[in-house]
């Protein structure tokens, strides 16, 4: 039975991950099969180890398991939704996308998704990309802030050197600017797929 960790514990993910890290060596090379082997040997002589990595890693899947569940749940529920509109009824709900109102930026302000146009579009997105990249920046740098914290009453300043602080701003403005990119991997891809199901590959050709 997993027994209670102090909350100041390393997880057991990450205690295998830092012992992952400290053997392999980029200069030789080794097969995944044989690495893992080597792993799963070494956790077989800690038990408590092993129960505490299965019981975090049982965690990680059964809450991908339930995104997907939900995912296709939504996906169900929304084609029942749609399967028992009227024509009229459609037309009016696809209508509102067009009608939706965009904020492109301090200038221009909110415009009717409809009448957007291209460079519109794109200030648009990149004023969008500002604030999620300052917002993950807050919600992993607060975070990282609180994992110092040992109780409910200790401060930051308590806890933190300014330069602490700093330090550890800069370490998560880092991490999510380094992962902003992957938000639009495969845009292209997702766009040929929606716009062109059968033609695959076609070469697509802009509506008027």
């Amino acid at each position: 039975m997993t027994q209670e960790r102090s909350p100041r514990e390393r997880g057991a993910t990450t205690q295998v991950r830092e012992w992952i890290r400290d053997r392999v060596d980029p200069r030789e090379r080794a097969t995944t099969q044989a690495l893992t082997d080597e792993v799963v040997a070494w956790l077989k002589q800690q038990p408590d180890l092993l129960d505490r990595f299965l019981y975090e890693r049982l965690f990680d899947l059964v809450a991908e398991m339930f995104r997907a569940v939900m995912t296709d749940t939504r996906r169900a529920r929304r084609w029942l939704e749609r399967a028992a509109e009227t024509p009229e009824q459609e037309r009016a709900r696809l209508q509102q996308w067009f009608d939706r109102m965009e904020h492109v930026s301090p200038e221009k302000g909110y415009v009717r998704l409809g009448s957007l146009k291209r460079p519109e579009l794109r200030a648009a997105r990149q004023e969008r990309a500002t604030r999620v990249r300052r917002d993950q920046t807050h919600l992993r740098w607060y975070a990282l802030l609180e994992e110092g914290l040992e109780d409910d009453e200790t401060t930051v300043q308590d806890r933190y050197t300014a330069a602490q602080v700093e330090a550890l701003y800069e370490s998560a403005s880092d991490t999510v600017t380094g992962r902003m990119d992957t938000i639009l991997d495969g845009v292209n891809d997702a766009y040929r797929r929606i716009m062109f199901p059968d033609e695959g590959t076609e070469t697509p050709t802009p509506s008027k």
